[in-house]
């Protein structure tokens, strides 16, 4: 009876020392690493202090996203005081053939592209959203952006740019296109790619 009631004994100390020391030292661990993987800051549409203005990287492929993208900042718009900032980016695939016009810039964008199909693609869409913001767009800041990838590297690239430039919510176009009697282009299953591992990333921000 004895070495039982040692034994019990024991064991109840034992169970005590893990409830009582071991088993919050755990969770704490387990705390401060989930702590360490997740963002210092809170980005998303949910943390966003309505006397901020709501920052939105908007990411088009060509001028055909134009008119969707107007709409989505038509909708989104807020009062103007505190405004909205969107960082309009334009998305395109380094190619072998675009990679050879790249050049250097001491402007915002470190790397330019020459090649005359992008530059009238990008010279487009600025005359469009230049416009739409000066017609109606009151408390609506634009700013040019381009993310320079390759398809495999572009998801990253958007993610980092979005965290850099402390955006509250990524918009990506759909990878097809809407063509005659509102069918659907076949699409570039690439950008298909991109826009699935853009959403399945942990990031700080709302996609």
């Amino acid at each position: 009876h004895k070495v039982t009631s040692v034994s019990t004994s024991m064991a109840f100390l034992f169970a005590i020392f893990l409830t009582i020391i071991y088993t919050p030292l755990v969770v704490a661990n387990i705390i401060e690493r989930a702590r360490k993987r997740s963002p210092t800051q809170r980005m998303a549409l949910q943390w966003l202090d309505p006397t901020d203005d709501l920052r939105i990287l908007l990411c088009l492929h060509g001028p055909q996203n134009v008119p969707s993208a107007i709409n989505f900042m038509e909708i989104s718009r807020g009062t103007v005081d505190p405004g909205m900032t969107v960082f309009v980016t334009d998305m395109i695939e380094l190619t072998d053939r675009i990679a050879v016009t790249l050049g250097h810039s001491d402007g915002v964008e470190a790397v330019t592209v020459t090649d005359p199909t992008v530059m009238d693609m990008r010279e487009e869409i600025t005359r469009a959203m230049e416009g739409y913001v000066e017609v109606d767009g009151e408390g609506i800041s634009v700013r040019r952006m381009l993310a320079l990838a390759t398809l495999n590297n572009m998801p990253q690239d958007i993610c980092t740019m979005a965290e850099e430039l402390m955006v509250s919510i990524v918009v990506l176009p759909f990878h097809k296109d809407q063509e005659m009697a509102s069918r659907l282009s076949i699409g570039h299953s690439g950008f298909r790619h991109v826009n699935r591992k853009v959403k399945l990333t942990n990031t700080a921000f709302s996609k």
